[in-house]
């Protein structure tokens, strides 16, 4: 083969190896610069994720104490509903005060006209007694109207506190609820970070496979065309003979034969 052949082959050879090693590692640095990026975006939704978390937290807090809000009010209106039970009791007791008090006055009158020789059933003393049993009977039906006004505001105050504990028991629900939505995007989150770091490593694996390809590639294609060429005789000796071909790096040339 003569020297012409020879180093057109062996420049095509060098060129074919080259650009199997250039493209494999322009695959590889894209593929890395790609990987790079993909883990910035992994790093950047953990960051994302954290508030979320943070905030379901402060949520299982809030729920937490609304709950305890619950149990206080709930006790609270238990004890309210109690003023209604003593208000009777203590009304029951004022009246069995006046009742005796009535019946002292009303004996002592009698007794007092019975000592003035005057008829306790007639006249002026029945007037008197009369009087004094209307203002017992007075005093008695005030004590049931007081005993009835504060068990209504006994009533209404337990039932206020008991809207109160609905209230917070709301809160408790509402809190809860976003607790678990807090939790399921933190959660949701470090899922897509995973998965692009997952990925990352892949592109990374990709790139370093890239290279070895490559570099395989170039040798191949060296190892190609010194067989084309010892083939076609570049490597026997001597000049001139009859005109040939011989491939490499895929291109047909022609050659000359010893």
């Amino acid at each position: 083969m003569d020297p012409f052949t020879i180093g057109l082959a062996m420049a095509s050879t060098a060129l074919s190896a080259y650009g199997k090693l250039s493209g494999a590692a322009s695959q590889g640095f894209a593929d890395q610069a790609e990987a790079q990026n993909t883990v910035s975006e992994g790093n950047i939704t953990l960051t994302e994720a954290q508030p979320s978390l943070t905030q379901a937290q402060l949520y299982g807090i809030n729920a937490e104490t609304a709950k305890s809000n619950v149990g206080i009010l709930t006790t609270q209106a238990e004890i309210a509903g109690l003023g209604e039970d003593f208000a009777y009791a203590k009304a029951r007791l004022q009246k069995g005060r006046i009742i005796e008090q009535g019946r002292q006055t009303l004996a002592t009158q009698r007794a007092t006209f019975a000592g003035r020789n005057l008829d306790p059933a007639f006249g002026s003393p029945l007037v008197t007694q009369a009087l004094t049993a209307g203002r017992i009977a007075q005093d008695l039906d005030l004590t049931d109207a007081g005993a009835a006004v504060e068990a209504a505001d006994a009533i209404t105050r337990k039932s206020s506190i008991i809207n109160q504990a609905a209230g917070a028991q709301g809160q408790v629900v509402s809190s809860i609820g976003q607790q678990l939505g807090s939790q399921l995007k933190a959660g949701s989150q470090y899922e897509r970070a995973g998965s692009q770091f997952g990925r990352a490593r892949s592109l990374f694996s990709k790139s370093n496979d890239s290279a070895t390809s490559g570099v395989i590639g170039a040798a191949s294609a060296l190892l190609s065309g010194a067989s084309s060429m010892g083939r076609a005789g570049a490597f026997a000796g001597g000049s001139g003979g009859t005109a040939g071909t011989m491939d490499v790096g895929g291109n047909s040339y022609v050659a000359f034969g010893a």
